[in-house]
């Protein structure tokens, strides 16, 4: 039995303190239970970070952090130089209430990300297939040690794998962890696609948010997996059987407030 793990986004963000529970939570309980992997990378690569939101201002990357997680394939991309099909969302979200009143700041890393997230999945979109498909945020502490009874029971299934937590208040979906088998997971890579179609057409009715339109990641990746493909989607436990939990790791090695309580 062979997966395909898959990182993207700022890679080199946090990786420095979330590099051992990655390999102590997932890499090696998968060489525990004699499942083979590859990992594929897309590296969304900038020297400083500012994120007003996170409180992240004027934070060095250790641009070259990535390299410990061994990809088989990866492409290493100066988000500076990212195409002008990421750019061009900037005109889109004039249109669009500030929603997280940061500049609309927000909105465009969202968009980066997914851009980052697409170009992961074309490195393995065409190749022979795996048995299963882990999507991981690499600035995420992980917790808990995978389920790997729990995920076996989902191999060949028509089904998305995503945590529990972090739903925008039941109504999204996560849109930081994923597990799911081939045709499941090239729609989940590929939702930076269905953007224009989202911003153009949909109009919100997400109780969550103050306007129907709007760009939150999590509504956003509900809307594309449950209201557009139809998708099934199934809770991620952990090897207890409770909540398969991780915290989200700041550039500086801060934790959000709305984290810390994660346990």
């Amino acid at each position: 039995m062979k997966f395909c793990i898959c990182f993207y986004g700022l890679v080199d963000r946090s990786l420095k303190y979330t590099y051992d529970s990655i390999k102590n939570n997932i890499f090696d309980i998968l060489k525990e239970n004699n499942i083979e992997y590859d990992v594929y990378l897309h590296n969304n690569q900038i020297d400083s970070l500012n994120a007003t939101r996170n409180n992240e201002i004027n934070c060095k990357l250790e641009i070259n952090s990535w390299k410990v997680l061994n990809p088989k394939e990866f492409i290493i991309e100066k988000q500076k130089d990212v195409p002008a099909n990421v750019e061009r969302f900037d005109n889109e979200f004039k249109n669009i209430p500030d929603n997280f009143e940061n500049n609309k700041q927000s909105y465009k890393f969202t968009t980066y990300q997914l851009y980052s997230c697409y170009k992961v999945t074309q490195l393995w979109k065409d190749k022979p297939k795996y048995d299963y498909y882990l999507y991981l945020r690499p600035d995420l502490k992980y917790l808990h040690k995978i389920n790997i009874d729990f995920i076996k029971k989902y191999i060949g299934k028509k089904c998305i794998l995503t945590p529990k937590w972090d739903c925008h208040d039941g109504e999204g979906i996560n849109d930081r962890i994923a597990f799911g088998n081939y045709d499941e997971m090239v729609i989940y890579g590929e939702r930076f696609k269905y953007i224009d179609e989202f911003l153009s057409n949909v109009s919100c009715n997400y109780r969550t948010v103050k306007f129907k339109k709007h760009f939150v990641a999590e509504l956003y990746t509900h809307w594309v997996i449950i209201k557009k493909f139809k998708l099934q989607n199934n809770h991620i436990i952990d090897n207890d059987g409770g909540v398969f939990n991780a915290q989200r790791i700041r550039a500086n090695g801060s934790i959000p407030y709305f984290d810390i309580g994660k346990k």
